[in-house]
This record gives C-alpha cells, structure tokens and sequence, in this order.
C-alpha cells in the first residue's frame, strides 16, 4: 500500500510515507510520544528496517490510557500499550487492506507448529506462506498431548468445515519444549506465589504435573508421535494427508521426519 503526499493522523499529525529501496516508511507526528514509539513491524508485512511508527497522541489520549487496565490495580504494561498505539495507526490507515482474504486456507494445508519466537516470520517466508494459505496451530513444541485436546479440536474444524486435506506437523531442531524439567517450573511457580496446597491439588485431581511439564526429549521421535496421533485418530479420515518435518531455525531448511 502506498500514501501519497502527507495525511492526518488521529491526533491531528501530519503523516508522510517515502519509498526508500522498496521499503516504505510511515513517520506520525513530532510528539514526545511519537518519538518515543520507534520499533520494526515486519510481523505486519512491511519491512520498515529501522524506520519509525509513531504515534502522535494528544495529552487527552495519554491520559485515557492511563485509565486502561488488564485486571483491576495493574496498569496495562508499555509493550501491549505501544502495540496498541500501533494498531491505531494500522487501522486508520487502511494498512489492512493487503492482508484481506477468506477464513478458507487457499493451499487447504494446516500445519502445526510449535511457538518458538524464531519460528514466527521465520517458518512463514521459508515456506512462501502469505496471509490466507494455510490454518497456523501453535503451542509449546508443536505437539498433542491429548488426543481430544485442543490441537485435534481445532484439525477437526480445519478438515471438516474449512477444506483442509493435508496437516503438517512442524518441529525444530534446539527445541526448549525437549528439556523442560518440571522441577524447576514447579519450584518457578511458588516462587511467584501458587501455593503448595494449589500445586499439590492439580498434581492429585487433574494431572501429574512433573509427568505434564517435563521435556519430551528428541524432536523427531515428538514429531513422529504427533504424526502417528493424527493418522490413527478415529474421528480424522484416511483421505487426510498427515507428514512430519524438523526445520532449522536459523536457516529454515526442513527435513522430512519418517
């Protein structure tokens, strides 16, 4: 999307968009706040490699967002405060517009992956994956750790009411997933103030927790479980397509898992 010539933002700043080595660059405002909210969105789309988003806002604004809260006595923190900045600036001016496409995947592809940072942009561009093509599952290690969990629900919806007929399942080589030590997560958690009555609860009625949080250990033989839950499950049809891969976080090469 390109901007010709100089816009209004929603504070009242002039907005000027240049193109500089196909990468283009919104610049909002002169405020201190504007000044101070200078940070890459290429999650959006967009390489702006160190150009600004900034956000103009009125000492009005300012003081309305200091009213917002996530829960009661805890002001919203700076991070999801300048997503939110950001987030005005991307509506207002229609930068939504290039993501526009349909809740069916158009290469009726699900994959499942796990949520390693490194993994967001990552696994998409070494894929050719834009916006629209494929159903994206993630949780910690790409794996199912229950049969009628969450990870199959959302398959199910995936096959039977959005089109897809192939799943992939996409680990990574130096995976944190396949160290954990619950000990130590355990010992984390009472550090932040759950109680042992708490944690002694969970482990006796709903799951054993050092049994739930430890580390699966070698990601092939994660994948190639996954891959096997998802073939054998009853309520998945043959005619699915289901493969395993290991990708290289740094580089994006896959390798087949067999």
């Amino acid at each position: 999307m390109r901007y010709e010539g100089n816009k209004k933002n929603h504070a009242g700043g002039n907005i000027a968009v240049s193109g500089a080595g196909g990468h283009w660059a919104v610049y909002c405002g002169k405020s201190a706040a504007g000044r101070n909210f200078a940070q890459r969105h290429p999650a959006f789309g967009i390489d702006f490699d160190r150009a600004l988003v900034c956000a103009d806002l009125c000492h009005t604004e300012m003081a309305e967002q200091k009213e917002v809260r996530i829960k009661e006595g805890f002001p919203m923190n700076d991070s999801v405060r300048k997503m939110l900045e950001y987030n005005r600036i991307f509506v207002d001016h229609e930068m939504y517009q290039r993501y526009e496409t349909t809740k069916y995947p158009d290469r009726k592809i699900a994959i499942l992956s796990c949520m390693d940072t490194r993994m967001t942009e990552l696994l998409p561009a070494a894929l050719g994956i834009k916006n629209g093509d494929v159903k994206l599952i993630k949780n910690a290690g790409g794996q199912i750790t229950h049969p009628y969990g969450s990870v199959i629900f959302s398959l199910l919806v995936a096959v039977y009411e959005l089109g897809v007929d192939t799943i992939l399942v996409i680990g990574h080589d130096d995976c944190g997933g396949r160290a954990l030590d619950a000990k130590k997560m355990i010992a984390k958690m009472e550090e932040k103030g759950i109680s042992r009555d708490v944690i002694d609860h969970v482990d006796a009625n709903h799951k054993n927790l050092e049994q739930w949080l430890t580390g699966f250990g070698d990601i092939c033989a994660s994948v190639q479980n996954t891959v096997d839950t998802i073939r054998n499950h009853p309520l998945i049809h043959k005619d699915v397509e289901v493969y395993g891969f290991v990708m290289d976080p740094h580089t994006g090469a896959m390798r087949e898992v067999k």
